[in-house]
């Protein structure tokens, strides 16, 4: 009886034991960027304490599989003093325009004013390719600029990939009732991570600080030029460098988590459904 019981002890710590393989995960952009989700929010700046509310997000789908991502700085009421002259504006006049397209989420351009008006700069004749696991091939390079890939990469493993998007192209001036124009060129880089943790010091929207993230590091850099409504336009501008290596990491099933652009870091205190 005894020799009995002492198998059947060994058969179950051997059993114990045995490492239990789950199947690996599988993610889809949406599912970190929260975009379809109307997922809005404060970005605080830690760099300088006390700490400040400097910028309000949100995410905005309308019926045609279109996001509007929209953000602006003077909204961050009641945290900063409000200018009679300068009263907060939301939404903002400026917002960019994103759409998923099969396995692309695309940024097909922005809203903003020009000429006391607003007008849409798209993005058109975009080259683009994709970096991943070493090989670069061609991206479609219709219809705006592929900013992401809807499914993140695994391997033949099932592990999760980082990529890269190198991307060159220009950006219209559409003014409503005016004459469409060649405004900017543009570089864009955009490295794509594969998921980790980021530890979020000022978080308050309950749940845990520290959450899985992908985080994209970009490069861009633009020659503009001055054209009117009439579609005339000035002489072209240098080459500028708008920001290298800025960090944005969104969190899973929160959205935006963290910013990081130069030597200023932000993170998002507030997170909210709407």
């Amino acid at each position: 009886m005894k020799a009995k019981f002492i198998k059947a002890f060994w058969v179950v710590l051997l059993v114990c034991l045995i490492p239990v393989f789950a199947e690996a995960e599988t993610y889809v952009w949406d599912q970190f960027t929260d975009m379809w989700k109307q997922r809005a929010g404060e970005l605080w700046n830690d760099s300088n304490p006390p700490n400040e509310c400097y910028e309000r997000y949100a995410w905005v789908p309308d019926a045609n599989n279109h996001v509007s991502q929209l953000y602006s700085s003077s909204v961050c009421y009641p945290l900063d003093p409000v200018d009679p002259d300068d009263p907060p504006v939301w939404p903002p006049v400026y917002n960019e325009v994103f759409e998923q397209d099969s396995n692309y989420v695309r940024l097909l351009g922005a809203y903003d004013e020009c000429h006391d008006q607003v007008c849409f700069y798209r993005y058109k004749n975009i080259i683009q390719t994709l970096t991943l696991n070493g090989v670069t091939t061609s991206l479609p390079n219709n219809n705006g600029e592929i900013y992401a890939l809807y499914n993140l990469p695994v391997d033949q493993n099932g592990n999760p990939m980082s990529y890269t998007i190198d991307v060159e192209g220009e950006i219209w001036q559409e003014p409503e009732g005016g004459v469409a124009a060649l405004g900017a060129k543009f570089r864009h880089t955009s490295r794509w991570s594969v998921p980790f943790y980021i530890y979020n010091p000022i978080w308050e929207s309950g749940g845990w600080d520290t959450r899985r993230c992908i985080e994209l590091d970009e490069d861009y850099s633009q020659k503009s030029r001055i054209c009117d409504l009439d579609g005339i336009c000035g002489p072209w501008g240098s080459w500028v460098t708008i920001y290298t290596h800025r960090k944005v990491a969104y969190a899973f099933d929160t959205g935006l988590w963290r910013v990081q652009n130069n030597s200023e870091t932000g993170y998002v205190r507030w997170a909210w459904i709407w």
